[in-house]
C-alpha cells in the first residue's frame, strides 16, 4: 500500500512539473520593454542604472527559464519590464536636471573667468609677488576653451559632457584663484 501511495505521489508530482510552462508572455513583454528602452538614447545616457537593472533582470529571467524555475523567471521578467518602464519614464526628468546643472556650471564658469583675470591684473601692482603669470594665463586660456566646448556640448544636447567640462574648468580657476590669493597674502606680509 505504501508503495502504491508513493508511486501515485511521484506520478502526480511529475505531471505537475511537466505541465508547468515558461512565462512566455512575460518574457516577451520584458524583452520588448528592454529593447524599447535600449533604443532611446536619453535612457542610455540619463537612466543608465535603471536600464542596467532591467537588462540584468531579463538575463536572470532567461537563465531561470533554462533551469525550469518558471516562477522565478516570471518574477524576473516582471522586474525587467518594470525597470525598463521606469528608465523610460525617468530619463526626461534626469535629462532636464542635467541640463539645469550644466547651465549652472557654465554660468558659474562665465563669472569665474573674469574674476580670475581681475585677480591676476591686481597682482601686477605688487612687485614682490611670486606668481607664474605665464602659467596663470595658460589656465585662463584653457578655461576659456573649456567654456566654448561646454557651450557647444550644451547646444548639441550633451548636458553631461557640458557639465563635466565646465565644472573641470571652474575647479581649475578656483585653484588658480586660491594660489593667487595665497601669493598676494605672502607678498603683503613681506612689506
Amino acid at each position: 500500500m505504501k508503495i502504491v501511495r508513493l508511486f501515485a505521489f511521484v506520478l502526480i508530482a511529475l505531471f505537475i512539473v511537466s505541465c508547468a510552462r515558461p512565462p512566455q508572455a512575460e518574457l516577451d513583454a520584458a524583452k520588448a520593454a528592454v529593447e524599447k528602452a535600449s533604443q532611446d538614447p536619453d535612457v542610455e545616457r540619463y537612466a543608465a542604472e535603471d536600464l542596467a537593472r532591467a537588462r540584468e533582470a531579463l538575463s536572470r529571467a532567461q537563465t531561470d527559464v533554462q533551469a525550469r524555475r518558471y516562477d522565478k523567471a516570471k518574477a524576473s521578467a516582471l522586474e525587467a519590464s518594470a525597470a525598463a518602464a521606469k528608465a523610460l519614464a525617468d530619463a526626461p526628468a534626469a535629462k532636464a536636471r542635467a541640463k539645469d546643472a550644466a547651465a549652472a556650471q557654465i554660468a558659474e564658469l562665465k563669472a569665474a573667468i573674469p574674476e580670475a583675470e581681475k585677480l591676476i591684473a591686481s597682482t601686477k601692482k605688487l612687485s614682490t609677488i611670486r606668481l607664474d603669470s605665464a602659467a596663470a594665463a595658460k589656465i585662463i586660456a584653457a578655461a576659456k576653451a573649456a567654456l566654448e566646448e561646454a557651450e557647444r556640448d550644451f547646444l548639441a544636447g550633451d548636458y553631461i559632457g557640458a557639465q563635466g567640462k565646465a565644472e573641470g574648468a571652474k575647479n581649475s580657476i578656483a585653484d588658480l584663484s586660491r594660489e593667487i590669493s595665497t601669493a598676494v597674502q605672502a607678498a603683503t606680509r613681506k612689506k
